[in-house]
């Protein structure tokens, strides 16, 4: 038996509202339909943090695009 596929793929990231039964994405912090409050599965990234990995990517591919550059150069 062959399985239908789906058209939005949202199946896998669906949990269950505690106040109405209803199926919400695992991120939401608010049903959509009831306006109850929701434990997210996800934390959101502190911003801290953010900004640390940002600068160290912006540094590491900074010096890889120097790399490349001065390898096509030689």
């Amino acid at each position: 038996m062959r399985m239908k596929k789906s058209k939005t793929g949202y199946e896998n990231h669906l949990t269950t509202c505690p106040h109405c039964d209803k199926d919400v994405l695992d991120h939401m912090v608010e049903c959509i339909f009831c306006k109850g409050e929701l434990k997210p599965y996800y934390r959101p990234m502190e911003k801290n943090r953010a900004k640390q990995i940002r600068a160290w990517l912006t540094v590491v591919l900074t010096a890889l695009a120097l790399l490349i550059v001065l390898l096509e150069l030689l």
